[in-house]
């Protein structure tokens, strides 16, 4: 039950993080998600018995006692060690209950190196921990979800700070990350609330999400860092300054979504990046990675140049209209995610490939133009609930799974004869289309592609796949000449 109550919660911070009422801004879905627009949510689901006070102010490991790690060795007090190839022990998990933690330094006289993988993971007791010197690593998640966790001191020795090891720690106020530290996993400060931090110049890589949701102020990222991870500072609503020294040659996708307005200082000119109408962006593959000053309402320019289009890059904004000119050659996932004021968008035939869900919870979109031989990917429309009428090119070869779902106004879809499949529930929810022609070029289908069209006749050719689908499911149909 805590580990469902910590999912509830951890999706509640990131909607309240992003500033959506009911849709995320800059938080884009994982590879298996769609965009559901809030209306999957029932009353029903919460059930009161699900809280407790014990989730809520901890004391009590009854409901969900700690799991003791497969070939861990017990030494007392709650602690327990597996040891490690090179003669070295892992703290591999601590079950006690005391406040104030120091971890040992040794058991068993062996010299403890490593603090393991969800170690102190939702221990409600703990305010502070001391980690001894001689660790080099903290691994995965080793202090996730430590509600009542204030206080950390890190010892010089400790090398890697693992994916998600500080995780919604949202008492943690101040850390102080010593130099030898060369890398900050995925996560690791996720939705933590401290203001300020120092990063080592021993400091190399700064992982993805490393300090989503956390409540920074600025940051200056020190000379040495060479790799900023995607959504790296998004959603730090009090975030107003950052700086990127010269060492960086990659930036990933999203780094300071739902972060601006925001101050981006870098040299100029720098090796790797620049700003260019409001937009930050990849030298080297002239990629345009995140739109830092976008129009409220209004006409978004994409600057002549750009030949990539970085996934998310323009998601949450507010402008109503885009121009995208002829030097694009690719448009990422989720480009323009829950862009809800975008109503127009054409696509020149310079773009050969589009990504999923690039217009996913677009809910004014009214007209679209893909380009030349480009289908709808999968998820692309998901929720475009006011888009009315799409005519898919010549040479699109499929239609993607939950292409169009919930399209509610969806009227009119025309289906070249050199497409060839119809992706899972790519038109579910399509409540206002009546009629759909499909070619007989089209000879494989998804599960559901047409679930909830209650309206729905489609027009088939004789003897096709799409009739023999049609009689197969009880789809009504009109057989065509």
């Amino acid at each position: 039950m805590r580990k469902w109550l910590s999912f509830l919660l951890a999706l509640a911070m990131v909607f309240a993080c992003a500033g959506f009422a009911a849709a995320e801004d800059g938080d884009l879905p994982e590879d298996d998600e769609g965009y559901t627009g809030g209306d999957d949510w029932d009353d029903d689901d919460w059930d009161d018995d699900d809280w407790d006070d014990d989730d809520r102010d901890g004391g009590d490991w009854d409901d969900d006692p700690p799991e003791i790690p497969e070939g861990a060795v017990a030494f007392g007090g709650g602690w327990y060690y597996r040891l490690l190839e090179d003669g070295t022990a892992e703290i591999a998990l601590y079950a006690g209950e005391e406040e104030h933690v120091v971890i040992p330094s040794e058991v068993d006289g062996i010299p403890v190196t490593s603090v393991g993988e969800r170690a102190f993971e939702e221990n409600s007791w703990i305010g502070s921990v001391v980690i001894p010197e001689g660790v080099t690593r903290v691994g995965k998640y080793a202090f996730g979800d430590c509600g009542h966790l204030e206080t950390v001191e890190i010892p010089g020795t400790v090398e890697v700070l693992g994916d998600s090891a500080f995780i919604r720690c949202h008492r943690l106020r101040s850390v102080v990350i010593p130099e030898g530290v060369t890398e900050l996993g995925s996560h690791l400060f996720f939705d933590t609330y401290f203001t300020e931090i120092a990063l080592p110049d021993s400091l190399r890589v700064i992982g993805d999400h490393a300090f989503q949701c956390s409540s920074l102020e600025s940051v200056v990222i020190p000379e040495g860092v060479t790799w900023i991870g995607g959504y790296a500072f998004s959603s730090c609503l009090k975030l107003t300054s950052v700086t990127i020294p010269d060492s960086v040659i990659h930036v990933g996708d999203n780094p300071f979504s739902g972060s601006v307005p925001l101050e981006v200082r870098f040299s100029d000119p720098h090796p790797y990046l620049e700003i260019k109408d409001g937009a930050l962006f990849s030298k080297p593959d002239s990629r345009l990675i995140e739109i830092l000053e976008a129009p409220e309402g209004g006409v978004c320019t994409v600057p002549e140049g750009t030949k990539v289009i970085g996934r998310g890059a323009f998601s949450g904004t507010r402008f109503t209209s885009v121009v995208i000119p002829d030097s694009v050659e690719e448009m990422g996932d989720y480009v323009f995610y829950t862009c809800v004021s975008l109503k127009s968008v054409l696509i020149p035939d310079s773009v050969k490939s589009v990504g999923e869900g690039v217009f996913a919870g677009c809910s004014s979109l009214e007209e679209v133009r893909l380009p030349a031989g480009t289908g709808p990917a999968r998820m692309m429309f998901d929720g475009c609930r006011s888009l009315v009428s799409v005519e898919i090119p010549e040479g699109a070869e499929k239609i993607g799974g939950y292409a169009f779902r919930d399209c509610k106004k969806l009227a009119s879809v025309t289906i070249p004869a050199t497409v060839t499949s119809i992706g899972e529930r790519a038109f579910s929810g399509c409540a206002s289309l009546e009629t759909l022609a499909i070619p007989e070029s089209v000879t494989g289908f998804g599960t559901d592609p047409f679930y909830g069209c209650k309206k729905l006749t489609v027009t088939v050719k004789p003897d096709s796949a799409a009739e023999q689908y049609c009689i197969d499911f009880n789809l009504p149909y009109e057989a065509a000449e």
